[in-house]
């Protein structure tokens, strides 16, 4: 189980990459065989700096995102943080229990006092990763519903969905970086 679903994300990262890769090869095959660049300077402008520009972008973004979901869940939602045992019983010892067994670490969970049933996760690795839970999670499902819920959130964590949802973001970035570059250069070209 564990190996087809690491096997579908690196299949899937590997197509998103190829796709990333493609345009690459194709911008510098056009540029070259229109002539109009030939030096091969230029051609570091036109393919490895919008890919080194965007991976910059990328990789700056997952170091300070989980502090800047921090900051407009509290701002804006008026999110707290609580400890895990001080949800109801079956869901502390839900998540005492999968933590364990996944190797992560929840040490608090996030409170939105919103009757709309939400929840959701993010961080960087399995030991910081958020989980983040509604007043309506709590007040509206049953039981086992929440569990669910739960579950479902802590499986996010467990196979790392946010760090693969942050390397396939990369590329629709370079993909618009290679955009970006390729339209200021033909103008002064």
């Amino acid at each position: 189980m564990k190996f087809r679903i690491i096997f579908r994300g690196m299949l899937t990262l590997a197509f998103l990459w190829g796709l990333v890769y493609a345009v690459a090869i194709g911008t510098m095959l056009i540029v070259f065989y229109v002539g109009e660049i030939t030096v091969v300077s230029q051609t570091f402008s036109i393919v490895l700096l919008p890919i080194i520009v965007a991976i910059a972008i990328i990789f700056i973004q997952f170091l300070i995102s989980p502090w800047l979901l921090d900051l407009s869940f509290r701002w804006l939602h008026k999110m707290t943080w609580i400890d895990p045992m001080q949800l109801p019983p079956h869901l502390a010892q839900f998540i005492s229990d999968q933590s364990q067994l996944q190797g992560i670490s929840i040490k608090k969970v996030g409170m939105i006092h919103d009757q709309n049933p939400t929840a959701l996760t993010y961080g960087r690795f399995k030991k910081n990763a958020r989980l983040v839970l509604s007043d309506g999670i709590i007040n509206l499902l049953t039981p086992e519903e929440q569990t669910a819920v739960v579950a479902h959130e802590l499986g996010h964590i467990a196979h790392r969905d946010f760090l693969f949802m942050t390397i396939a973001a990369a590329v629709p970035m370079i993909l618009y970086t290679f955009y970006i570059f390729s339209r200021g250069f033909m103008r002064v070209g």
